[in-house]
């Protein structure tokens, strides 16, 4: 449908209509728009989504008016946008709608649970094709399963089914099972090609209100799980923003790098450098930065230092405590061992010893960075909880944006000059 605006208004060659043409994908895209995948298609509910992502072109547009910078056709090809998009998504649900219908576009699903939320959903998904759902079965941890009933098999069975199956959709209904349970057998989902939707817990007293994730089937709301698998064009985006920040901060921070070398050098024998193999994105060994702050030791200790280990000169205590130390990790980030801003790389043998917590080795599916989510949430040091850290970084992970990025950075700054 901007193809249509363009044509409409006879600008093909508007460099303004073609920034602004460009700003609504780029904002649709960020918005998660084309990512979601929709059961229950109706244009009027996402009515506001249309119009929110049309209506920054325009709003743009008026300011750049303002100064004289486009001209006037360009404001009405931006205010054309907005009932362009919503006419176009009209259409495009009717289409996908009478396809389903006709019993295409449909999605083998599997279902986990066997109450009566989940024979809910399954008798609607046969009444309403437009859902694009065909059940091919469900999985549940039963005493005497029926097998004649569509029963895959317990929930340990649950990727078994979905790769027996080629399954794309999965509905996670009410279960017998433990929450922590289902948790695992979710995670053993990760990186297959299904898209799970969740029935909240106390649903009836709106638990999963005002929730952009959630839709509406047979008066229960799904909630979907956006498992993020992160494609090459997000991971160019950090990679750009990485360097840089990166750039500019040593730019910047030049003379600090420079008087913190001075002061490691005259304040103890060894190297500025502290050289250490770390494990960064999908286990890659690579060799960290930092500034020197302990005394150089004969013996080698295979433990993560704190605040009061006695090997850190007065020096040390001092960049540790403003986070000078870790500076000179804007040369890893430069290299692409590391990124700004992801889940903190640790020591081979420390990532071998936590194998077995869940979700951390989850964590690895991005590169680590010089600070994170669960750093700037005090989740930092050998005495902090590992299943806490990780089940920070990989919320980081789930919910990755360049603004989120922007304000770990934010107050990582604001805790290193408070020296916290």
């Amino acid at each position: 449908m901007i193809g249509v605006a363009i044509i409409a208004l006879g600008r093909w060659t508007s460099a303004g209509a073609w920034f602004f043409s460009t700003f609504v994908v780029l904002t649709s895209y960020f918005r998660g728009t084309y990512r979601k995948p929709r059961l229950a298609l109706s244009a009027l509910a996402d009515l506001g989504e249309s119009i929110g992502n049309a209506a920054g072109p325009l709003f743009v547009a008026g300011i750049a008016a303002g100064f004289g910078f486009v001209h006037e056709r360009t404001i009405r090809y931006a205010g054309f946008l907005i009932p362009a998009i919503v006419v176009g998504r009209f259409i495009s649900y009717r289409l996908v709608s009478v396809a389903r219908r006709r019993n295409r576009l449909i999605h083998r699903t599997v279902v986990v649970g066997s109450g009566s939320v989940a024979e809910r959903l399954r008798l609607a998904f046969v009444a309403d094709p437009r859902l694009g759902l065909e059940v091919v079965g469900y999985v549940e941890d039963l005493a005497e399963p029926d097998r004649t009933s569509g029963w895959l098999g317990g929930l340990a069975d649950v990727r078994a089914a979905v790769d027996a199956t080629g399954a794309s959709r999965l509905i996670v209904a009410y279960t017998h099972c433990r929450d922590a349970e289902l948790s695992e057998r979710l995670y053993d989902l990760r990186g297959h090609a299904v898209e799970t939707f969740v029935v909240p817990r106390l649903f009836e007293f709106g638990s999963s209100a005002g929730d952009g994730r959630t839709q509406a089937v047979a008066g229960l709301p799904l909630i979907w799980l956006p498992h993020r698998e992160w494609r090459s064009e997000q991971l160019v985006l950090k990679r750009a923003f990485d360097l840089v920040v990166a750039g500019v901060a040593i730019a910047v921070l030049s003379p600090v790098l420079l008087l913190a070398a001075a002061a490691v050098r005259l304040s103890s024998a060894g190297p500025v450098l502290f050289r250490q193999v770390r494990v960064g994105r999908h286990g890659a060994l690579f060799t960290m930065y930092k500034f020197r702050s302990m005394r150089v030791s004969a013996v080698p200790e295979l433990r993560q230092s704190g605040g009061d280990d006695p090997r850190t000169t007065r020096i040390g205590r001092l960049l540790r405590r403003y986070s000078i130390d870790e500076l000179p990790q804007l040369f890893n980030v430069l290299r692409g061992d590391m990124s700004i801003v992801g889940p903190r790389p640790e020591q081979p043998h420390f990532v071998a010893e936590s194998a077995c917590i869940q979700g951390y080795a989850s964590r690895h599916r991005l590169h680590v960075g010089l600070t994170g989510w669960a750093q700037v949430n005090r989740l930092r040091g050998a005495n902090t909880s590992l299943p806490d850290r990780a089940r920070y970084d990989n919320f980081y992970i789930e919910n990755w944006s360049v603004w989120l990025d922007i304000v770990i950075l934010a107050r990582t700054v604001a805790a290193a000059t408070r020296g916290s």
